[in-house]
């Protein structure tokens, strides 16, 4: 009796770490408005790096760099944005009347590109 108890706490203990570690759950939010672009998404922890990856393909020659960045930026272009990264969450909001339509085209790409990748992601 024992014996089978252990072998069921052991597999319920497994069951509840490969859930909350390998939950795909993604969540993606843009609203804009006449002021503002926002972007925001929720997603695996693993794919943090990726996704970091890529905004610092697209602001090159500028660089994000940590584990947790919370920073309003300006690029090498006079792109101005706010963006917030943390493991399985980004944030970026970009205010249109302090940027070019030049500047707005690049971030909204850039999440577009963003939002690709994650929906990618969950497709499996």
């Amino acid at each position: 009796m024992k014996k089978f108890f252990l072998l069921f706490l052991c597999t319920m203990c497994c069951s509840v770490c490969f859930t909350s570690c390998f939950n795909h759950s993604t969540r993606i939010s843009i609203n804009e408005d006449d002021d503002y672009y926002k972007f925001s998404a929720l997603y695996n922890k693993l794919q943090s790096q990726e996704i970091k990856n890529y905004i610092n393909e697209h602001i090159a020659p500028d660089n994000l760099d940590g584990d947790y960045i919370d920073v309003t930026t300006t690029l090498e272009d006079a792109t101005n944005f706010y963006i917030k990264e943390t493991p399985g969450r980004l944030k970026i909001i970009f205010n249109k009347h302090k940027n070019s339509e030049a500047s707005y085209q690049r971030i909204k790409k850039m999440c577009a590109g963003i939002k690709n990748i994650l929906a990618s992601k969950t497709a499996y």
